[in-house]
């Protein structure tokens, strides 16, 4: 936030700096690797197997699914996607996933290495705002009913120790 700040208080347009192409390329990419990789093997094994084995396939799937459903755009509606790939509409995808990966910070992030628009951008973390507030009302939804869902899972109960 101190960099908006500074570059909005003052006027500034570091977009052609070098700053910016380290920042971008370098800086925050090594950040978010950083972040996501905190976690001990210790630590992993508390939270468990199959919450792991979630986030992965979760990851996988977030990350291989834009594209696959473009290919399958271009093979059903081959017209749909020549819009799609000539008014850039695909790099809308790209923070998406970003979203996933670690939140607004990695959405911007890919933003700029996509060169997405700013109106196709801000379309975005409206939608990806929406959909993370349906499912946190969601997800507190389903805490009432957590005993019908882990039998249903076969999940146990047990809380792990801390």
């Amino acid at each position: 936030m101190i960099p908006a700040l500074i570059t909005h208080s003052f006027d500034l347009d570091l977009s052609n700096s070098i700053i910016h192409y380290y920042s971008k390329n370098l800086i925050i990419p090594l950040a978010i690797v950083s972040v996501m990789s905190a976690m001990s093997f210790t630590q992993l094994k508390i939270v468990g197997l199959k919450p792991v084995i979630l986030f992965i396939s979760g990851s996988f799937i977030i990350a291989t699914l834009p594209p696959i459903l473009v290919k399958l755009i271009e093979i059903i509606r081959p017209e749909s996607y020549g819009d799609l790939v000539s008014s850039e509409l695909w790099k809308g995808l790209v923070p998406i996933v970003g979203s996933w990966i670690g939140g607004s910070t990695s959405q911007l992030v890919l933003k700029e290495i996509v060169d997405c628009s700013e109106e196709l951008f801000m379309a975005i973390l409206v939608l990806d705002n929406l959909l993370v507030n349906i499912w946190t009302i969601t997800m507190f939804q389903m805490i009432k009913h957590s005993n019908k869902i882990n039998k249903w899972f076969h999940l146990e109960n047990n809380k792990p120790p801390i």
